[in-house]
């Protein structure tokens, strides 16, 4: 059995933070509207150089 603190311990780095955008248009699987969290770096990226998505200002 697994206690919280080895579970911590063991589980990939939830420190590294999402950041969710909301697609302006279709791109991949996702439509326009749709939300989605990303690594900060993949955020901006489809924000700033492909132009599919804005920050999501919830």
């Amino acid at each position: 059995m697994t206690t919280t603190a080895e579970a911590k311990k063991t589980a990939p780095s939830a420190a590294k933070k999402l950041t969710p955008v909301s697609f302006i248009k279709a791109w991949g699987r996702y439509v326009k509207g749709d939300i989605a969290g990303f690594q900060p770096e993949e955020a901006e990226r489809l924000i700033k150089t492909i132009k599919v998505a804005e920050a999501y200002k919830g």
